[in-house]
């Protein structure tokens, strides 16, 4: 959650005050956006594609009431969702992710 998508939600819980931990395996990036974000946000170190990493990691969390993962790699595109039957999209186009 150091950057991408991860970053921009880890930015939007802290902005409403409310405690976070950013799990990644990219060490600087975290350790500088927890930095950046305040002391609401912690930094650990974890592989979220290995199962058992993510319960170690969980197991030194006091407590967790919602889990975001956001994990993933590749090339963000936009998404063209024209050519889908209005009800499958009516609803992203009354929702747009706003950062």
């Amino acid at each position: 959650m150091a950057s991408g998508l991860g970053e921009a939600t880890v930015r939007r819980i802290a902005a409403s005050g409310v405690k976070a931990y950013i799990l990644d395996l990219q060490k600087e990036k975290g350790e500088k956006l927890a930095e950046e974000l305040g002391d609401q946000v912690r930094f650990i170190q974890a592989n979220v594609a290995d199962e058992e990493s993510v319960h170690a990691t969980l197991e030194r969390i006091e407590s967790v009431n919602i889990l975001v993962n956001c994990a993933g790699s590749g090339e963000a595109k936009k998404l063209d969702f024209s050519g889908m039957p209005p009800a499958r999209t009516a609803g992203a186009k009354r929702r747009p992710f706003q950062p």
